[in-house]
């Protein structure tokens, strides 16, 4: 039996639907996303009752992290909060930081094996002209975000774990793309271009489907990789080619005008206006407007040579992904 954390949410939900459809039994935890979204986009997904049978819920509030009541065979630790809001930071280092010690301790305890879920903003930088890659280790800088700051964090624990002789593996997924309801990851991208306000940001990073990240963290697991890390990116893009992949699958005009940093400025002191005096929570922050501003390469050759990994073409991605959100999004 495999437990996944986080299993409401966009890794979390295609974990659990890789491991059922190839007969696994799975323990999902969820917290406070409604679990009827998740298991009716499983059904949807084409997986049977019979097969939904073998996944059993479990809230995560209600966990104290006391001994397994069976034999578990790994740990898939998918659960974070990702944001750029001086709000949520004191919720990230709980959920990114001080839960994954809370795991590791008891993968160490209980003699379980790990495979976690990081992101390539916990990378460093690379020399000039290369690629980032599992090389690339992070330095302590005040252009960080908050969020990239936890999830290196939440990595140190995992490493502690593996030193103090732990199984863990660890993947560092680019911008992750998969079908989910508005609100969640990728959502907020194919929200935000279904204004259409017709802009796009600079900067340009590493994108992965979320099909690709289970597939791969599970292969590597199997393999017993453990003690290793691998960046996962299928592509990498510009903010502008991703804007307008969303805007033809949700078939509304391409954004046609870069937002430069004047404008995002100008856009950061109305969203923070309407913060402070509407109660509207503002989504372009100042960490946000950081975190796109640079276009940053990333390497997965790691993955590809070692198990000849093969990624999804991310423009069909975004398309699938589109035909999905166009339903949720009433479009």
């Amino acid at each position: 039996m495999y437990w996944v954390t986080g299993a409401t949410g966009l890794v979390g939900k295609y974990m659990v639907k890789a491991l059922l459809s190839r007969g696994e039994n799975v323990v999902a935890f969820y917290h406070l996303a409604p679990i009827e979204n998740t298991q009716q986009w499983l059904l949807d997904q084409g997986l049977s009752v019979e097969v939904l049978s073998h996944l059993h819920w479990r809230n995560a509030a209600d966990w104290n992290f006391e001994a397994p009541d069976h034999a578990v065979k790994a740990l898939i630790h998918c659960a974070a909060v990702v944001s750029y809001h001086k709000a949520d930071h004191e919720q990230m280092m709980e959920v990114n930081v001080k839960h994954t010690e809370r795991w590791v301790n008891w993968c160490l305890e209980y003699q379980i094996p790990m495979g976690y879920v990081s992101s390539i903003a916990a990378l460093g930088k690379a020399a000039e002209g290369k690629p980032i890659d599992e090389q690339c280790f992070w330095q302590p800088s005040k252009d960080h975000t908050e969020y990239a700051r936890t999830k290196f964090l939440s990595e140190m624990e995992v490493w502690r774990g593996h030193e103090e002789g732990g199984q863990f593996v660890m993947v560092n997924p680019g911008v992750i793309i998969g079908e989910c309801m508005p609100g969640q990851s990728t959502a907020a991208l194919f929200q935000t271009v279904a204004r259409k306000w017709g802009g796009y940001p600079q900067g340009g990073t590493g994108w992965v489907s979320a099909v690709d990240v289970a597939r791969a963290l599970i292969q590597l697991m199997d393999q017993k990789c453990w003690g290793q890390r691998y960046v996962l990116v299928a592509e990498n893009h510009t903010m502008q080619w991703a804007f307008e992949q969303i805007a033809d699958s949700l078939q509304i005009k391409r954004p046609f005008w870069k937002v430069n940093a004047a404008v995002l400025k100008i856009l950061w002191l109305l969203d923070g206006f309407k913060e402070k005096f509407l109660g509207v929570k503002a989504q372009i922050t100042e960490e946000a407007i950081r975190n796109t501003a640079e276009i940053k390469q990333y390497s997965s050759q790691k993955i590809i040579g070692q198990l000849d990994f093969k990624f999804e073409d991310m423009q069909e991605v975004f398309g699938k992904t589109g035909t999905y959100m166009r339903r949720h999004l009433h479009l």
